[in-house]
This record gives structure tokens, C-alpha cells and sequence, in this order.
């Protein structure tokens, strides 16, 4: 629409599936501050507390910029104006690595906490306690993000790599004249995009090794090894899947748009709820348990049991099991979490 010429036909991407994806990225969006909300608001319950709130927010800011992402790939020279739609290119890598790494990286640095309490008990108390620290965990996926902004800087600054519009001719389909699909690409884009793949791939092999590492422990809420695997299984199977598209149906600018919009609308919204619906859950059968809890208290007399030092209870119980672990030269711990 924007100075097309006359003697070629450019293919973009319809309207009417961009709309569908934008209200339904927005309704996730939606759906994301919703639990952002409830994170923040229950972040005193044991059920929150013990899964670092402050830590999860990183979760759900990250899944809100791969809603935004799916927005951004339905955005071309049909929207917006060609270079507008160019500079998109780059932008949804940053986007897509950088909520990557928000997202697994507070997953992974979360379960190091788990890995380092329970494998290295032989560290002097003092130490274990400062290396804990939600701070600490913040430190760790702070370095994570500055080795993306620092690649992605790179790669952006250099003419060869970056990402730019570029005309992709299509074969003749019964039309007239020529159809051109504008599609994103660069002289050197694979060798830095296989760079990232691979960086992004040591992640989840060191998320593997945490999860395996963590497998024998139980503590209700804190340690997320079953939902490591889960998510990275998930994850390999979308990236595979994305890979192919990307690659097969790239010309095919609906089709290509509106499997990948999916992909990741599915993947995005799934990691939300395996990693938050148990905590909505405990939430509630915590406040249901309570209720009962004060009924019988009150007709028997008994005092009720102040829930918000449930969380500390949690951790005491980590530090006395740490200890006898090193006492004992024990090479499997299980903890069951007693904050009822």
C-alpha cells in the first residue's frame, strides 16, 4: 500500500489474521498481569513466599514480552511502513532472547538455590545464607541478560549481520505479474543465529543437570525440577518446531505467521500456568484449610496457628537438613514440607 509498483505484486501478511492474534496476545497479556496481581498481593503466603515472589515477577515479565512478540511478527510492510517493519527485524530477536532468558533463567537460578542447599552442606552456614539471597539469584539472570544485550549489540551494529526487509520472489501462481514477499534477512544471519541457538542450548543443558541434580529433593513449592523438565522438553519441541517453519514456509507469509503465532501463544500461555496454577491452587486450599482450621479452634478453645511464619518454618527445616547431611555424609536428602 505504501508506493508499491506497478509492475509487481508484494504479499502480506491479512489483516484479519494479524487482528485475531493481537486480541488474543492482549487477552495474554491480560492474563499474565492478572497473575502478576495475585503474586504480588498473596506474596506473604507460604505457598508464594517459598517460590521467591520478587523472582517470579522476572517469570512474568518475560512471558508478557513474548505476548508483545507475537504482535511484532505479524507487523510488515501491510501495517506499517516499510522502514518501520524493518527495523522490527532485529527488535523481536532482542525481544524473544531477552524474554527467554528472564523467563529460564529465574527458573534455573531458582533451583541452583535448591542444588546449592542440598550439595553443599559443607559450606560454613555463614556463607549458605549470603549466597542464597533473592539479591544474589537477581545477580545471576542480571549476567545472563547483559551477555544477550552485549551480542545483540554487536550483531545490530554490524551492517552484514543485522537483520534487515528484503525482497524474496515467489514463482508464478497464476497471477499476472511478479509477487515479491518482503522477509527478513542478512548476509551472515545464520552463523550469529546458530551462535545464539547454542548459547541459548547450554542454558537448558545446564537446567537438565539442575533438575536431575534435585530430582530426590521434596519441598513442596520451592524446588521446580519436575517443571525443568516439563518446560525445556516443551521448549526444544517449539524451538525444533519454529526452526522448521521459519525456514520451510518463510514465503508462505500466512501460513508461516499463523502456525509460529500459535506455537508460541501455546507454549507462552502453558509455562504460565504449569509454573503459577499450583500456587493459585495452594492458595486457595491454604485459605479453605484455614477457615476449617479457625472453626475448630474456636469451638474447642485452641488458639489458631499464625500461617505467616510458615515460610521460615520451610527454611529452618532446609538448614537443619543441609546440616545433617554433612554430619551424616548422606548423598540423598527428601524434605516434606510441613507449613499446615
Amino acid at each position: 500500500p505504501y508506493g508499491i509498483p506497478i509492475d509487481e505484486e508484494e504479499i502480506y501478511i491479512s489483516h484479519a489474521l494479524f487482528v485475531v492474534y493481537t486480541v488474543i496476545s492482549s487477552l495474554g497479556i491480560l492474563f499474565a498481569i492478572g497473575i502478576l496481581i495475585f503474586n504480588m498481593v498473596f506474596a506473604k503466603k507460604s505457598v508464594v513466599k517459598l517460590s521467591s515472589p520478587y523472582l517470579n515477577v522476572m517469570i512474568i515479565v518475560g512471558a508478557i514480552l513474548f505476548y508483545i512478540d507475537v504482535i511484532l511478527f505479524g507487523v510488515d510492510g501491510g501495517i506499517a511502513y516499510s522502514a518501520i517493519a524493518s527495523s522490527l527485524c532485529m527488535a523481536r530477536i532482542w525481544i524473544a532472547s531477552l524474554a527467554f532468558t528472564l523467563i529460564f533463567g529465574t527458573v534455573f537460578v531458582k533451583t541452583w538455590r535448591v542444588y546449592y542447599i542440598f550439595n553443599n552442606a559443607r559450606k560454613q552456614r555463614k556463607t549458605y545464607k549470603k549466597l542464597v539471597k533473592d539479591l544474589f539469584l537477581f545477580a545471576l539472570v542480571g549476567c545472563a541478560l547483559l551477555v544477550d544485550v552485549f551480542f545483540l549489540i554487536i550483531v545490530t551494529a554490524v551492517p552484514s549481520a543485522r537483520l534487515e526487509i528484503s525482497n524474496q520472489e515467489q514463482p508464478q501462481s497464476g497471477s499476472a505479474l511478479p509477487q515479491i514477499v518482503k522477509t527478513c534477512s542478512a548476509t551472515y544471519s545464520y552463523v550469529w543465529l546458530s551462535i545464539l541457538f547454542v548459547y541459548k542450548g547450554a542454558l537448558l543443558v545446564v537446567g537438565v543437570f539442575l533438575a536431575w541434580e534435585t530430582r530426590d529433593v521434596y519441598l513442596k513449592h520451592l524446588n521446580d525440577s519436575k517443571l525443568i523438565g516439563a518446560s525445556i522438553y516443551g521448549i526444544v519441541v517449539l524451538s525444533v518446531a519454529l526452526a522448521a517453519i521459519g525456514i520451510l514456509l518463510q514465503s508462505a507469509v500466512n501460513t508461516s505467521y499463523g502456525v509460529i503465532g500459535a506455537l508460541l501463544l501455546l507454549g507462552n500461555t502453558s509455562l504460565l500456568c504449569l509454573i503459577f496454577a499450583p500456587k493459585v491452587y495452594g492458595v486457595w486450599k491454604k485459605d479453605s484449610q484455614d477457615v476449617t482450621s479457625t472453626q475448630d479452634e474456636t469451638a474447642t478453645g485452641a488458639a489458631s496457628t499464625n500461617t505467616s511464619k510458615d515460610a521460615k518454618i520451610a527454611q529452618l527445616q532446609m538448614e537443619i537438613v543441609a546440616l545433617k547431611k554433612q554430619m551424616e555424609g548422606g548423598t540423598t536428602v527428601s524434605v516434606m514440607e510441613t507449613a499446615t
